[in-house]
C-alpha cells in the first residue's frame, strides 16, 4: 500500500487498483493511466478527486455511489467516460468536461439527482444517454439548469 494525502491505495503497472474507502480528497498519482472499475465505488466520504494528465479515460463504475462527491473536473486528456462511471453520486452538482470531444457512456451520470451543470458540448440526445435514458432525471436537470440561468439573469438585471 502507498500513501496519498494520508490515504492508503494500491497501484500496479500504471493502474490504480484500490483506494481506502474512507478517503476524502484524493489526487490520482501522475503516471497512472487507468483506474480499475469500482476503484472508488462506495467511497462515501470522497469529496474531491484530481485526475492526472496521464489518464485518458474514466472506467466503468469508477466513482459509483460516491455520495459526497460534489464537483468534478474532467481534464482535456480524458477522451472517454465509460458507462455508469458516476452512477449514484447523489451530491454531484457540477461537472466540467474540458475536452469537447469526450465521449460520455450510457448512464455515466445516472442517479446524480443534484446535478445542475455540465459544461461540455453534449447534445440533448447524448445528455439523455448519460442519464441512462431516465427521462425524469433528464427533465429535472434541464429545469434546474434553466432556473439557475434565469436567476443569474434576474440578479444581473436588478443591479
Amino acid at each position: 500500500m502507498k500513501k496519498n494525502n494520508i490515504t492508503n491505495f494500491y497501484c500496479e503497472n500504471q493502474t490504480l487498483i484500490s483506494v481506502d474507502s474512507n478517503v476524502i480528497i484524493f489526487d490520482i498519482p501522475e503516471g497512472v493511466v487507468r483506474i480499475t472499475p469500482w476503484c472508488f465505488s462506495d467511497c462515501k466520504y470522497l469529496k474531491k478527486v484530481t485526475i492526472p494528465k496521464t489518464m485518458n479515460f474514466i472506467n466503468y463504475h469508477s466513482f459509483e455511489n460516491c455520495s459526497n462527491l460534489d464537483n468534478m473536473i474532467i481534464p482535456k486528456n480524458v477522451n472517454s467516460i465509460l458507462n455508469w462511471a458516476f452512477n449514484g453520486c447523489e451530491k454531484l452538482q457540477n461537472v466540467i468536461i474540458q475536452n469537447d470531444n469526450t465521449e460520455v457512456g450510457y448512464g455515466a451520470f445516472n442517479e446524480c439527482y443534484n446535478l445542475t451543470y455540465i459544461e461540455s458540448k453534449l447534445t440533448r440526445k447524448e445528455l439523455l444517454k448519460a442519464f441512462g435514458d431516465d427521462i425524469k432525471q433528464y427533465n429535472n436537470y434541464l429545469q434546474r439548469n434553466r432556473d439557475i440561468k434565469l436567476n443569474k439573469l434576474f440578479r444581473y438585471k436588478l443591479q
